[in-house]
């Protein structure tokens, strides 16, 4: 065994596009970015499909930032309304 394979700290050679975690946490982080740094080399035991998440974060934004913008379109068109409806 060499010793690249005895390193407790190196992830398995099939989740080699994660990148390494950040050394130290920033104190403003939610607990959601809490899980998913803590989680990020997880894996199937069978060794043969791993958890990819960047495509996990990618899925996420995809379905967040349309919603955000939907959100914001609506609140800005119901500022826009009752400030048009005061000057009435």
């Amino acid at each position: 065994m060499s010793t690249d394979e005895k390193d407790p700290n190196k992830p398995p050679s099939h989740v080699g596009e994660i990148s390494p975690p950040p050394t130290s946490v920033p104190p403003d982080v939610d607990d959601a970015w809490k899980f998913l740094d803590a989680n990020r080399d997880a894996y199937v035991d069978d060794g043969e499909e791993s958890v990819n998440m960047a495509a996990i974060r990618r899925k996420i934004d995809y379905r967040i930032l349309p919603l955000g913008f939907l959100l914001f379109t609506m609140q800005f068109t119901d500022k826009l309304v009752l400030n048009v409806s005061s000057w009435y």
